[in-house]
């Protein structure tokens, strides 16, 4: 059945793929802004972070019946068949897409958003809402300029959504090169911008480093504990260190950090974007080892926060496959003045062991909050 036939053609509506509640959030409020009609959205998440899509959902308004919930962690046969019945339940839905959005950096994920996007042939957008920013330029630009045959899958793929792609992002157009200021919109965060008052304290926005194998829990806590720290005794007393949890660190840690003197932890109960619009103060400092919850709550939270990472040497033995990632993610926060932590340091502590304790435990995106 042709998609252009005129039963199909008053339910053409735009399609977002989104991996992270934030870009949901960048995506749908675009296409509003631009006029066009109400999107159907693939959110991509896990069983235990689905929630932190409800909050943005509630405020944009979105129809239930207009977002596809797609599980982001099974492999093989099992994935290939959910993302097919999932992409095929959202084009029956929208029939041929008159703009597709696609949120995240090139990976094994997008690369199924962008193939669609190639095939349909229509007006594509990217949503990056920090850390993957300049690398996906960078791609663009790649297919943009490598002559055809010498690309791989996904450049040829990029190479017929390039000419017209853009890109939405958190970071400032001065980021970029030149060249690429053309894709660049910024993002809009609408209501999402506060100012509340500012109270002496710390939030560390955690991430489950210890769970994918990056460090051993032990090594984990230890500088979690080096952090407090580090900021606490430089504070007036009563000051409130916090730890927001990510949902998918374990318990045993979380449990070790609520141990730790003068930390609080805490389990926000949407993704952090949103929770802290909610808050009824916020800290003079945001703590993270490398979260893109950093730019992002950048630009929502007001002045008077100073934001920190931790040192480049406390991942010194990550695997490889961080190492890239790692870079671009210093880059990136150096760049918008994210501050070094220098870390308190006891003579008691011993090296950090470099892998995890359970090393059995599935790959997860620490690139994202959710």
């Amino acid at each position: 059945m042709r998609v252009s036939s005129p039963r199909f053609r008053y339910r053409r509506r735009p399609l977002v793929f989104a991996k992270s509640p934030i870009q949901l959030f960048l995506s749908v409020t675009h296409i509003r802004e631009r006029g066009l009609p109400e999107p159907i959205v693939v959110a991509l998440t896990s069983p235990q972070n689905i929630f932190q899509y409800y909050d943005p959902i509630e405020r944009l308004r979105l129809e239930p019946s207009d977002v596809i919930y797609l599980n982001r962690w099974p492999v093989g046969t099992r994935m290939r068949l959910q993302y097919l019945v999932a992409i095929f339940g959202a084009l029956m839905r929208s029939g041929r897409p008159i703009f597709v959005a696609v949120g995240g950096d090139i990976n094994s994920d997008s690369r199924w958003h962008i193939m669609i996007a190639s095939v349909l042939q229509v007006p594509t957008i990217f949503v990056e809402n920090g850390l993957g920013t300049l690398r996906l330029m960078e791609r663009l630009a790649v297919a943009d300029q490598q002559p055809q045959g010498r690309q791989t899958r996904t450049e040829n793929m990029l190479r017929r959504v390039a000419p017209e792609s853009s890109v939405i992002s958190l970071l400032p157009r001065s980021a970029f090169a030149k060249g690429q200021r053309h894709r660049c919109i910024a993002a809009s965060l609408g209501s999402l911008s506060v100012n509340q008052p500012v109270t002496p304290g710390a939030w560390f926005v955690g991430q489950p480093l210890n769970s994918v194998g990056y460090l051993s829990d032990t090594a984990y806590v230890q500088l979690v504990e080096r952090t407090v720290g580090s900021l606490l005794p430089g504070m007036p007393a009563g000051a409130a260190f916090v730890y927001l949890a990510h949902p998918s660190e374990r318990s045993n840690s979380l449990t070790q950090i609520s141990h730790i003197e003068g930390c609080t932890v805490l389990h926000p109960s949407s993704a952090i974007e949103f929770w802290c619009t909610e808050a009824t103060s916020r800290p003079t400092h945001v703590v993270s080892p490398f979260s893109s919850a950093l730019v992002s709550l950048g630009r929502i939270v007001g002045p008077g926060t100073q934001f920190y990472r931790w040192p480049d040497d406390t991942l010194l033995d990550a695997p490889k496959d961080l190492a890239g990632p790692l870079r671009e993610a210093r880059r990136i926060l150096d760049l918008l003045g994210v501050r070094t932590l220098e870390l308190q340091r006891h003579d008691s502590d011993g090296p950090l062991a470099p892998f995890n304790d359970r090393p059995d435990d599935p790959p997860m995106d620490l690139m994202k909050t959710d």
